[in-house]
């Protein structure tokens, strides 16, 4: 069995991942937050499951619209116009998980956890995020980014062999 990662060598693995993406397909700084700042206003969700021969789990962006509106207007060149229904909010929410799972991916593989990614889910809610994570292998990490903050999650879980 793969030694399992721990909840701060996963928040380390956030701490390189999401700025990156950030910065090479939104040309925008983040600032990470130790702290949570709750709640998110109807938030929305994306979750990118992850599975491997070593390993399982999921990446979780939550976003709020005003936040994924301004994401979109960065990824899009746009000034957001374009952006008319919320449905089209959710897909950049999922395009956008997306890229941060793929390069999440990239650091589980540098580490022995070879995996798979599964498409995005979707979903918008009035759920607000715990700051208290329920698990030893989560990692809940809070961003700002100018006027929007948002959260990005890493639950990875070893394959017993």
């Amino acid at each position: 069995m793969t030694n399992p990662l721990s909840q701060q060598e996963l928040v380390q693995i956030a701490i390189r991942s999401v700025p990156e993406v950030w910065r090479t397909q939104l040309k925008k700084e983040l600032q990470f937050s130790p702290e949570l700042i709750l709640p998110l206003p109807s938030p929305h969700l994306a979750t990118v499951a992850w599975t491997g021969s070593n390993a399982s789990g999921k990446m979780v962006l939550t976003i709020s619209s005003a936040g994924a509106r301004l994401v979109a207007q960065a990824l899009l060149g746009t000034s957001g116009n374009c952006i008319t229904e919320d449905t089209d909010l959710e897909d950049v929410v999922g395009e956008l998980c997306n890229m941060l799972a793929g390069r999440v991916s990239t650091e589980l593989r540098d580490r022995g956890f070879t995996g798979t990614l599964h498409p995005p889910i979707l979903c918008r809610t009035s759920t607000t995020v715990s700051a208290n994570p329920p698990s030893p292998t989560l990692c809940l990490t809070h961003w700002t980014c100018g006027d929007y903050s948002f959260t990005f999650s890493i639950d990875i879980h070893p394959k017993a062999s």
